[in-house]
């Protein structure tokens, strides 16, 4: 098996210990191929163990599908993988998923097809940001080890990153994937639908009730031109909260035309939730305090990291210190132009 497998296979979270020797027994022996015969022997001695156990199930089903990888046989191996992201999906586990995702990202560069390919590392890199924010909200005060947890989600997400830079890299010259055939996947801005107004002087305040319905908006609007919406976090459905406040900015400049999971490009549009309290690693925008030319002084998109605010550019950019900035808001989606209303996007039936 190539090394990319074995770093996937030895990264996952396995909880059933009897999993997880099998899997320290296959990955010790991952130096050189390993042949069907001999993993499908595993999978047979190791049933009476595990039976039925949903973890044992999608280890299964996982290494089957690097056994097609390595022989080349990529269709049947993209039927196993994607069986193995629904039994991971299963198992609860996100990480795992995010994994899978990126296996999934794998068959596809071998079967040449890179927009694929960038579409599954963007999803693996929105799940693994979710589990760094997460832990970091559960641990708090966390120890050093559980620090390392959160850091290797992190890994996992820049090792996303740069694969997709290198695939783009790989692909120039070859004909640029227009967006209203991306196979990035499409979102819609979800309201809440509150008790009923009264148009009379009696009548009570609804906005603290419970929501009683829900209205979706997939398409919007900017002068006169459609544009889709684009989540840069986990799911197709972006929440609006009625208690916060939103902004639409327009993008000008190219300092973010490389980030994950979406590309932001001028003529973009991204939605904006007013937030003094961001956390690292989201998306964000903020002011500047001595904006170095005019056309800065309306602020930033940049991701915010320890270390500063980050440009994700084909260009290198020097970070701005958190020091020299006030962070206003979060980044939630991206809203890309259609270039050709007769073409379906991604997620549109």
């Amino acid at each position: 098996m190539q090394g990319d497998l074995i770093g996937i296979i030895k990264a996952l979270e396995l909880k059933h210990p009897e999993v997880n020797a099998l899997r320290e027994e296959v990955t010790s022996q991952c130096k050189d191929q390993i042949s069907e015969i001999h993993l499908f022997k595993k999978f047979h001695t190791t049933d009476h163990l595990i039976g039925n156990c949903q973890e044992y199930q999608a280890f299964r089903t996982l290494l089957k599908t690097c056994i097609l990888y390595t022989e080349g046989r990529m269709d049947e191996a993209m039927a196993e993988g994607r069986k193995a992201l629904e039994k991971f999906r299963i198992c609860g586990n996100c990480f795992n998923e995010g994994l899978i995702h990126r296996f999934i990202a794998l068959i596809y560069l071998k079967q040449d097809k890179e927009s694929l390919a960038i579409s599954e590392l963007s999803k693996a890199i929105q799940i693994f940001n979710s589990c760094a924010i997460n832990y970091e909200e559960e641990n708090p005060q966390g120890t050093k080890n559980k620090y390392l947890k959160k850091t290797g989600y992190e890994k996992q997400a820049e090792e996303c990153a740069r694969l997709i830079q290198k695939t783009k890299i790989a692909g120039k010259g070859k004909t640029k994937t227009n967006y209203s055939k991306s196979t990035w996947p499409t979102a819609s801005l979800v309201y809440g639908v509150f008790d009923i107004g009264h148009a009379s002087r009696v009548g009570k305040f609804v906005l603290n009730d419970d929501e009683i319905n829900q209205m979706s908006v997939e398409d919007i609007s900017f002068d006169d031109k459609k544009h889709k919406i684009f989540n840069l976090r986990i799911g197709n459905q972006i929440r609006m909260n009625p208690a916060r406040e939103y902004r639409w900015l327009r993008v000008a400049g190219t300092s973010m035309n490389n980030s994950t999971p979406i590309p932001i490009e001028p003529e973009d549009y991204v939605l904006v939730m007013i937030e003094s309290n961001p956390r690292k690693g989201e998306v964000v925008f903020a002011s500047l305090h001595n904006p170095p030319t005019p056309d800065e002084r309306c602020g930033v998109v940049k991701r915010y990291s320890s270390e500063g605010l980050k440009s994700e550019s084909d260009k290198p950019i020097d970070p701005i210190a958190l020091e020299e900035v006030d962070l206003l808001g979060v980044v939630l989606a991206v809203a890309k132009p259609v270039m050709d209303e007769k073409a379906s996007f991604a997620g549109e039936s």
